[in-house]
This record gives structure tokens, C-alpha cells and sequence, in this order.
């Protein structure tokens, strides 16, 4: 039976639950990840339980424990699932045709990195501070972006392509990501702000042209 809080604790018997294959199943569990971003952005983590989350979403909550164990296992699977997009849609931009600018390739890149959770930025504050308390992966996956960078490369401004040394990509990834997960504590409001999404298109624009200029140092 659930608690009172409607938080109901893992069993052994969370690892058979249902797996969203059929198209019904696999929209339900949308319903659940909407609802549960809509709660965490309108209303913070105090008022998010599964009781909540499944009235949110329209369905019982039984049908929700089919799916998920408690709320922490949502928040995990919204990471998951942003952590892959976000990943996703990223190396869809550095990869496509050369038919935009590279300063347009650019600017596209940092904006998708601004816009995960449809720039629903409490929601991703929250889920971000609850994945990385729990040493879970905190939303991005520099390390597929940073293996891309320094395998194929990327464009300066001058269209000029920069393959980045492997401490190069992880520096740049990493120092970007740092900056947004900062912002995220800080004031989440500052990633609508026009100003910051051009500091860091600066950022990510002016690295790229010292690497073109002056090449990895090899290490010994």
C-alpha cells in the first residue's frame, strides 16, 4: 500500500515493472514525465508525490506504480531521458550540413544546451540538484560531446576546422556545463537571459579560435 505521502518505498519487486513497450503503455509514462516537470516547475520538489503526480497526469495510482517505484525513480528516468535528448540534439547540430554559418552552428549548440526541460528552468534546477546528490549523472553527457569534438572536430569563426586535443574537448564541455549548472543555483531565470547565452557563445567562439591557432601541446 502507498504511504500517506504517496511515496511509496522500493522493493525488489520494482525491478519487474512494467517496461513502456506498447504505444499506450510508452504514453502513459509521458503523461507521468509531464506531469511531474509541470509540479516541480509550478510548485518545487515539497509538493511533488506520486498521489500528485498521478492526478497531474489523469491516470490512477496504481497505474503509475506500474511504472515507477516512487517519485525519485521519475526524477531519475527524467534525467535519463534529458541527459539522452539534450546529447542527442546537440551532436545533431555540430554534425549537420555546413549549410548555417559557424557562428550560426555555434550560437544553435549553446541555445539547445539552454533549452533542456523547454527551458523549464526550476524543474531542471530541481532535477539536476537530485541527480547529482544522488551520484547520479546530472543531465548532460559531456563525454559523448568531448569524444565528438576530439575525434571530428569543429568550425571556428573563420569556418576553419578545430579538432580539439582530448583535454581540450573536456575542458570546453566541462566548463560550459559549469557555467549553466552554476547559473542553475544561482538564478535559474539567468539562461532566458540574452546576455548569458551570448557569454557563453563568446566562451565556446574564442576557445575554438586559440585551438586553431596554437595546437594541443603534446603530451609527454
Amino acid at each position: 500500500m502507498a504511504s500517506q505521502s504517496g511515496d511509496k518505498p522500493d522493493t525488489d519487486q520494482s525491478l519487474a515493472r512494467r517496461q513502456p513497450r506498447q504505444a499506450r503503455s510508452r504514453e502513459k509514462v509521458e503523461l507521468i514525465l509531464e506531469a511531474t516537470l509541470r509540479i516541480l516547475d509550478q510548485a518545487g520538489l515539497e509538493a511533488l508525490t506520486t498521489n500528485r503526480i498521478a492526478e497531474a497526469a489523469g491516470i490512477s495510482i496504481g497505474t503509475l506504480y506500474q511504472y515507477f517505484g516512487d517519485k525519485l525513480q521519475v526524477l531519475d528516468e527524467l534525467a535519463q531521458r534529458e541527459s539522452d535528448r539534450l546529447t542527442a540534439e546537440l551532436l545533431a547540430v555540430l554534425t549537420a550540413p555546413d549549410a548555417l554559418s559557424p557562428d550560426a552552428r555555434l550560437r544553435l549548440a549553446v541555445r539547445t544546451l539552454l533549452g533542456a526541460f523547454g527551458g523549464r528552468h526550476r524543474a531542471r534546477r530541481i532535477v539536476l540538484e537530485q541527480a547529482i546528490a544522488r551520484g547520479r549523472n546530472p543531465l548532460i553527457t559531456p563525454g559523448h560531446v568531448s569524444t565528438f569534438l576530439s575525434s571530428a572536430g569543429a568550425r571556428d569563426a573563420d569556418g576553419q576546422r578545430v579538432t580539439l586535443s582530448p583535454i581540450q574537448a573536456f575542458v570546453l564541455t566541462r566548463s560550459v556545463m559549469g557555467a549553466i549548472g552554476s547559473a542553475l543555483s544561482y538564478d535559474e531565470q539567468w539562461l532566458a537571459s540574452p546576455d548569458f547565452e551570448n557569454s557563453l557563445f563568446m566562451l565556446v567562439r574564442g576557445f575554438l579560435r586559440e585551438c586553431a591557432d596554437k595546437p594541443a601541446i603534446a603530451v609527454e
